[in-house]
């Protein structure tokens, strides 16, 4: 056993993040902690590495000298003014990831990528015991994934690994640790072996409620039945029958008590009511149909000084087919993008935009959504959906019943993100292009998309490098730039 948690608890101003944690990490054991945004992950990898006090309980390392070393989410205010080489970061580490031109960078200046990708190569200059790895996918293209994934399974540490990337998550963990209201509960297997057990909770979970949902329609009709025949018995008698009211009182006592028993019982089971799961394929129907070719381009090129980020790109999408456009970060996929929207000038070529082609589009880096309406209200005014309608929308994006009336500037990232698609799937536009939608995206939100593209029937061109995404949705056409 090489790290040891016990009963560790954590609040931020009276919320219960982490409630009495307490799990183990055996050498060389690789587990995955997952969770929904703002469950507590990353305060939790802090306390481990050392970089937030837990209000009780202990984390133990053994031997006590075991070295750990913490990739975070996002980088440290104090190392955005240095270089990757001030960091420590050795040269070699820098080429093996294909960046040693950013040697003399400074961090602050990289992109969100780039600064993933400089975090991961200091990881392999140190020599840890221990990886504490918070969202370490992110931003990194599939080739970078599959180096980092190769990587983690030759190292002869143990790593605590949080991500939302599911196919990393697969074919690396050992072990899963689900943190959830504070809880940490602990599946002894893969990721996937975690997943089938959650249906296998959630099955029994909607039989139990069932089983309970029957006997409280049993209960119910039977105080019906017993203040019914109370009633009765009332208008047959005179107001001396002292003996038979009182009877007739006792059996309506009875009845309510037994009622706020079951009551009781309900409230201690804990077993949830399920989700609902709600068909939403009217909701995405375009629109209008649009012609049978929706985009042609022929021979485009494009250039930005001396680099040419576009080289002679051919391409036919037509109705009805899920394209993936993939490629390594910086190999133009966005620009291609801006050039079907127009919002760029192709230098050479062709392209052409079909008949009756309505296009809804979602940018890799969204803009600020500062507006004043609360989400429910927001979806009605974008999508003209009704309020059933909109209701349901916003349920299958996994906005509880208490978010609906949150104003939309006070949403976290994530939840913008899930509302943006949410409106995006729904706008009645007949070819929708998602430029890396699963980007701020927990797993179940991430699920929620997949389930919404599958149910779209219009024509859809993705970018992403979430490779279980792309095995999910089972794209028609894939083009590499």
């Amino acid at each position: 056993m090489l790290l040891e948690l016990n009963s560790i608890k954590k609040d931020f101003d009276g919320h219960v993040v982490l409630d009495n944690i307490s799990f183990t990490v055996g050498d060389k054991e690789v587990v995955a902690l997952v969770g929904e945004n703002g469950s507590g992950k990353t305060t939790l990898l802090k306390i481990i590495a050392g970089l937030k006090e837990p209000d009780s309980g202990s984390s133990r390392k053994q031997p006590k000298d075991a070295r750990v070393s913490y990739v975070p989410q996002a980088p440290e205010e104090n190392n955005l003014g240095l270089t990757s080489v001030e960091m420590g970061v050795s040269p070699d580490a820098l080429l093996k990831l294909g960046i040693s031109h950013l040697e003399n960078s400074i961090l602050g200046d990289l992109s969100s990528g780039e600064r993933t990708k400089v975090y991961l190569a200091r990881l392999t200059s140190q020599e840890a015991d221990l990886l504490l790895l918070d969202e370490p996918t992110n931003h990194l293209d599939i080739e970078a994934l599959e180096w980092l994934e190769n990587y983690l399974s030759e190292y002869e540490g143990a790593v605590l690994l949080v991500s939302h990337d599911r196919r990393l998550l697969n074919n690396l963990s050992q072990k899963t640790l689900e943190l959830k209201d504070g809880k940490v509960k602990v599946y002894g297997g893969s990721y996937s072996f975690y997943r089938e057990q959650k249906e296998i909770e959630a099955e029994a979970q909607r039989r139990v409620y069932v089983v309970q949902q029957k006997k409280v329609k049993r209960i119910n009709e039977e105080v019906r039945e017993i203040k019914s025949n109370v009633q009765g018995l009332e208008s047959r008698t005179t107001g001396t029958d002292h003996y038979v009211r009182r009877k007739a009182a006792k059996a309506v006592k009875g009845a309510l008590a037994m009622a706020k028993r079951l009551e009781r019982e309900l409230q201690e089971s804990g077993v949830p009511k399920p989700e609902p799961d709600f068909e939403l394929s009217a909701i995405f129907k375009p629109r209008k149909e649009s012609s049978k070719t929706v985009v042609y381009v022929k021979g485009v090129t494009k250039n930005f000084g001396d680099r040419g980020i576009i080289k002679p790109l051919n391409l036919l999408i037509e109705k009805g087919e899920k394209f993936a456009l993939l490629g390594s970060n910086g190999s133009g996929k966005t620009t291609a993008i801006k050039l079907l929207l127009r919002e760029e000038k192709p230098d050479t070529g062709l392209i052409e935009v079909g008949n009756n082609v309505e296009i809804g589009y979602l940018p890799q880096e969204q803009k600020s959504i500062d507006s004043g309406l609360e989400i429910i209200d927001d979806i009605i005014a974008s999508t003209k959906l009704d309020k059933t309608l909109a209701y349901k929308l916003a349920r299958r994006f996994l906005f509880k019943d208490e978010d609906l009336r949150t104003p939309v500037r006070l949403l976290s990232s994530g939840q913008k993100s899930r509302l943006a698609l949410a409106k995006i799937m729904a706008s009645g536009a007949n070819f929708i292009i998602l430029d890396e939608p699963t980007n701020h995206l927990d797993i179940p939100a991430r699920e929620a998309l997949e389930k919404a593209i599958v149910s779209y029937p219009g024509t859809l061109l993705v970018v992403s490098h979430d490779r279980y995404f792309l095995e999910t949705i089972k794209p028609d056409k894939v083009i590499f730039l």
